[in-house]
């Protein structure tokens, strides 16, 4: 489990008046696939309990990363345990953002988490179309 004074302490090194916030969308690292872009909403408008994002606000990766770096530093403000436990659900790999909040150090910490949360979704939906399987031919072949 995510050490959370830790984990904070490393988050207040990235404050809102950081000189060296990140203001470059992103996208460049995610597919220009609009139906993948559309599965993540989905997903993530209902890990994060619809507060993350709003779907008829997003309509490019861009959007998604902006507004969940948005989201991500609300709760580092608002509710850090609630973020802790997300990313938990989420299933973000601790390691990765430990490190990566220690590697880059004067990033905004919020697009850190919110490329890493894009990430994971997108990791998520080729595990499941890698492993999904047909519907059975006849019905009597299913359940």
């Amino acid at each position: 489990m995510i050490d959370d004074q830790d984990m904070l302490a490393k988050l207040e090194q990235f404050s809102d008046e950081n000189p060296n916030r990140r203001e470059s969308d992103g996208s460049e690292a995610f597919p220009a696939d609009a139906d993948t872009l559309a599965e993540i909403l989905q997903e993530l408008e209902l890990t994060t309990n619809h507060e993350a994002i709003s779907m008829d606000k997003i309509t490019s990766w861009s959007d998604l990363r902006n507004s969940l770096a948005l989201w991500v530093s609300g709760m580092i403000n608002r509710s850090f345990e609630e973020l802790i436990f997300t990313l938990y659900r989420i299933d973000i790999n601790e390691n990765k953002l430990k490190y990566l909040l220690s590697e880059k150090v004067g990033e905004d910490a919020d697009y850190i988490i919110a490329d890493l949360i894009i990430e994971r979704q997108l990791q998520k939906l080729q595990t499941r179309k890698q492993f999904r399987q047909p519907p059975p031919e006849n019905e009597e072949d299913g359940w």
